[in-house]
């Protein structure tokens, strides 16, 4: 009786298709259960992919940087902007202010201030800038032999400190680093906000968001060298989650 009911059921849907036949396996045919907070935890993964990424091109970047400081040594004093020097970057200042030309200094560390900080230094294409737009924002005071001849003795100097920076550069392929890390950080937000975006539905899902949230707060507090706080019962509520996830933390 109950296949008889069967396949009229199947009879009548096939009259209302059209008249197509209804194959009997294939209407039988188990929906196929998709598994809750599956997408949340795929996300994760590549969340957790990314950040590894992203960690890895960091410690390169770093590594890098270290050896180029050491190629580099300490810049030499005459380049360093000197008491006297503030009229000539309120110069620069005018000029941009009447040129729309930007002069900016590069930056570069000096043995009398140590290797964790650095000063500004006058760089060979700032000078050349002055030295050509000074006559027409300044006029005749723009020609004194003062101002002129402290740019022509600095020229030299900041000309070979740029070259040797240019090349130990390219040496340590410092541009390709950081064009490395912008793209991993720029993974790691889309990841993020992919797994943010999710809502979680069961405790594996939870402790993917936990995990993140973790992350974010250790990756962030290295990063700035400040401990970002979160109230003591969050964390113990994304400790709690990650406990009980599969696996634990």
């Amino acid at each position: 009786m109950a296949n008889a009911s069967r396949r009229g059921f199947l009879a009548a849907l096939g009259a209302l298709s059209g008249g197509a036949a209804v194959p009997v396996a294939m209407a039988a045919a188990p929906a196929v259960a998709i598994p809750a907070d599956a997408e949340l935890i795929a996300a994760g993964e590549v969340w957790t992919r990314a950040a590894a990424d992203r960690d890895a091109a960091q410690a390169a970047q770093a590594e890098a940087e270290t050896g180029f400081r050491h190629a580099m040594g300490w810049c030499p004093p005459a380049l360093r902007y000197q008491s006297f020097d503030c009229e000539l970057v309120d110069l620069a200042r005018e000029v941009t202010k009447a040129t729309g030309v930007r002069l900016r200094p590069e930056w570069d560390y000096f043995e009398e201030f140590g290797p964790e900080t650095w000063a500004n230094r006058w760089d060979g294409q700032m000078l050349r800038d002055l030295l050509r737009w000074l006559p027409e924002v300044r006029g005749r005071a723009g020609r004194t032999p003062f101002l002129i001849r402290r740019l022509r003795q600095l020229l030299p100097l900041a000309e070979a400190r740029d070259a040797q920076n240019a090349r130990w550069r390219e040496h340590y392929q410092l541009d390709a680093h950081h064009e490395a890390g912008t793209a991993t950080r720029k993974a790691v937000s889309e990841a993020e906000a992919a797994v943010i975006a999710l809502p979680a539905a069961t405790l594996a899902g939870v402790a993917v968001k936990a995990r993140l949230a973790e992350e974010w707060l250790r990756y962030h507090s290295r990063q700035s060298g400040w401990s970002f706080k979160q109230p003591d019962c969050m964390m113990a509520v994304l400790r709690a989650a990650l406990d009980a996830s599969p696996g634990g933390a």
